[in-house]
């Protein structure tokens, strides 16, 4: 996972160097099914702001550099 609150440029910087990414879930109070409801700003803004990234045991070595180098790239 990575946090930017530029999350959306960064999925499409990401997306062009063929890195897929998603949103993280919504924050809890915001999930209609659970009917939860009051101001939990860190809460709305971690899910706002949070990628996940490629990952997981069987993941190559080169798409690991390849996300990292990307990543480098876009903040430098």
């Amino acid at each position: 996972e990575i946090e930017s609150p530029h999350a959306v440029m960064l999925m499409k910087t990401l997306k062009t160097a063929g890195i897929q990414t998603r949103r993280t879930h919504p924050a809890l109070h915001q999930a209609p099914h659970l009917g939860g409801s009051g101001p939990f700003p860190n809460a709305s803004r971690f899910a706002a702001e949070t990628l996940i990234l490629p990952s997981g045991p069987t993941q190559p070595i080169e798409n690991v550099e390849r996300t990292i180098d990307t990543l480098r790239r876009y903040l430098s």
